[in-house]
């Protein structure tokens, strides 16, 4: 019998779905996945579409748009099932991607994905953060969630260099890595020491006033 996984997943076209339906297809097979879902606030998407306009990324982002993926064709991917509730002892364990919310759990393994190192990049507008603290490069990391906020056991890394990179090519960089998400997810369960890291500061939502007095000072 196939293990239950849920995929905790962000309800977003563009970025989210064409990575999960990849995934998907990779372990449909061997997991019978359940699909979580959950929105982006209106608030944090005007931010996200304000920092792509201000740094000249807005019509890059058409390229993206062009390919997204509807949830209608997920829904039709036999064997996937969209949750509203679930009971976490039916699971094996779960995946967060993109999700936009805390997830509260007590017993069931969960793993996140993030942009970036715990010294440097906890907490998320990474894409806009690098503007702040001029990082030339950003890790992709996979690690398993625990009570605080990307702080759990890392379990795989991979470090880019974002030099010349706008937003929209950070925002973009996981589907440019598709085989690391597929990767980490396989290693799940296999015993392996996690990698060393250190615990910096956490990076919250932005206020509109800070993004546009960070921008007002790159011009």
């Amino acid at each position: 019998m196939k293990k239950k996984i849920i995929l905790f997943i962000n309800n977003d076209e563009i970025f989210t779905f064409p990575m999960v339906i990849f995934l998907i297809n990779k372990l449909k097979k061997k997991f019978k996945i359940f699909i979580k879902l959950e929105n982006t606030s209106f608030r944090k998407k005007i931010k996200i579409l304000l920092i792509l306009i201000l740094d000249g990324s807005i019509f890059n982002l058409m390229k993206f748009y062009k390919k997204k993926i509807s949830l209608k064709k997920i829904k039709n991917i036999k064997g996937v099932k969209i949750l509203t509730r679930y009971d976490e002892s039916d699971f094996k364990y779960g995946v967060s991607i993109n999700y936009p919310k805390k997830i509260i759990f007590k017993k069931l393994k969960i793993y996140n994905f993030h942009f970036g190192n715990f010294l440097n990049q906890r907490g998320t507008f990474i894409f806009f953060y690098k503007y702040i603290f001029k990082w030339k490069s950003i890790d992709l990391t996979f690690h398993k969630i625990n009570l605080f906020f990307d702080a759990g056991k890392v379990l795989s890394k991979k470090t880019i260099i974002i030099k010349n990179m706008n937003a929209i090519d950070i925002i973009a960089l996981p589907l440019k890595n598709k085989n690391f998400y597929l990767n980490s997810i396989k290693i799940i369960g296999l015993k392996r020491k996690a990698l060393k890291t250190k615990l910096g500061d956490i990076h919250r939502e932005p206020t509109f006033f800070k993004i546009f007095s960070t921008f007002k000072k790159e011009f």
